[in-house]
């Protein structure tokens, strides 16, 4: 019998027991932690219509991981390009849309911040949980660049709470190292203001935001700009707490070009 978790991932996302069975070992595992708390398709999807994230005719997915958000953005929007520079990730990604009879993805093997993608072609662009993995300036200015006059981006980033929710509760009370030992670069890397892979301030975000010419900038906590008012898993229909440890968790944005 399949762990429950790995059961509602399968029964949510119309895949089947081969499919799990033949995955390598760290990509099964990649997916459980993609999808800490399994949600349906409609939840993805109320969440990108509560954000504006439907009847375009292009959209973006940067970092789309193994899709599940993409093949979401696709039952939603004529066109939809998925990029994320892991393979391995992409190969999951076009089976979780082919099981789900989305033909209007087309993924690309590349990364935000080194693409070849044309000026001014997406109405929206979407990136959930890569931002801060990126070379965030560089990431910005490919946003604005990519985008359509008045298209708008969206994208959340890791805040200090939920460093510290990795290092103490994750890390030293259940003993799962490797995520305090990355969290801990993260802080690191924040505390010598090394570029990429850092810890991000909100202020900073919002100031290479203005510095870039985006405009109608919107910030909140995870899941706070779009409230899903049709469902009960949280104060917001997020993923995650508002906070840890008195210190913000999660933060999300929308800006327009």
């Amino acid at each position: 019998m399949k762990p429950e978790k790995e059961q509602i991932i399968i029964d949510n996302w119309n895949l089947n027991d081969s499919f799990f069975k033949d995955l390598p070992e760290f990509s099964k595992d990649f997916i459980l932690g993609e999808m800490l708390q399994p949600k349906t398709i409609e939840y993805y999807i109320s969440r990108l219509q509560n954000i504006g994230f439907q009847k375009m005719d292009n959209v973006l997915d940067s970092g789309c991981g193994i899709g599940q958000w993409a093949t979401c953005l696709a039952k939603l929007n004529t066109n939809v390009v998925a990029i994320d520079p892991m393979l391995d990730r992409l190969k999951i990604a076009e089976k979780i849309s082919s099981n789900n009879e989305c033909s209007n993805i087309k993924l690309l093997n590349t990364s935000i911040e080194s693409n070849d993608l044309p000026d001014s072609s997406f109405d929206g662009i979407f990136c959930y949980g890569v931002f801060m993995f990126t070379d965030t300036s560089k990431a910005i200015e490919e946003f604005y660049r990519l985008l359509k006059p008045g298209g708008q981006v969206y994208f959340n980033f890791n805040n200090l709470g939920w460093y510290m929710h990795l290092i103490l509760d994750r890390g030293l009370l259940n003993k799962e190292y490797g995520l305090m030992k990355n969290a801990l670069k993260m802080v690191l890397n924040y505390l010598i203001r090394k570029d990429k892979m850092k810890l991000l301030r909100t202020k900073d975000v919002k100031n290479m935001l203005e510095k870039a010419n985006f405009s109608n900038i919107s910030i909140g906590k995870e899941g706070e700009l779009a409230p899903l008012l049709n469902y009960n898993e949280s104060k917001h229909g997020a993923f995650y707490p508002d906070s840890y440890y008195g210190l913000p968790s999660v933060t999300e944005i929308i800006a327009i070009k």
